[in-house]
């Protein structure tokens, strides 16, 4: 199967008036995950599914990850296990029932996601060479059988896609 691990786009400083999972994600990192969208549309890869983590900032990432998908709504998914801090691989058992031939999109926090993309490729060293920004996003071929034994499809940074906006002159 295809897992695509998004870290979510930019998100606004912490504030004593906004709480860690109420933090929206900025101007920037709306643009930066529409063009994280329009990538993953051009490589023809059809997703199933998107799963976020319960904060605002994820579940705003997939929500425009969709849009760009020409997904329906009913396709994603809160996952409690994808919250900040917690281990992403958690989300495996929900998988369960994809088979090799599906895609999925997991969009969730820093280090977590890191923690998790190694995994899915059998190595925790792989942390150290893992960086992911926000709105970074990686593409893994992860068979069913062998989950810690997947390779990296692609990676791409917003920062190396052109503006999904028109400039302004």
């Amino acid at each position: 199967m295809k897992i695509i691990l998004v870290r979510h786009g930019e998100a606004e400083d912490a504030s004593l008036e906004t709480t860690d999972q109420k933090r929206a994600l900025t101007a920037k990192g709306i643009d930066d995950i529409h063009k994280i969208g329009a990538f993953v549309r051009n490589s023809h890869i059809k997703i199933k599914e998107i799963y976020h983590s319960p904060y605002q900032r994820t579940k705003h990432t997939a929500h425009i990850l969709a849009e760009e998908l020409n997904m329906s709504p009913e396709s994603i998914f809160s996952a409690e296990s994808l919250s900040a801090g917690s281990d992403c691989s958690n989300v495996l058992p929900k998988l369960n029932y994809c088979t090799n031939s599906d895609a999925i999109i997991v969009v969730a926090h820093n280090p977590d996601i890191t923690i998790f993309a190694a995994k899915l490729l059998g190595d925790s060293h792989f942390t150290e060479n893992l960086h992911f920004s926000p709105g970074t996003t990686i593409a893994l071929n992860v068979a069913k059988e062998k989950f810690c034994k997947g390779q990296i499809l692609w990676a791409i940074s917003p920062d190396f896609l052109a503006s999904s906006q028109p400039l302004s002159v």
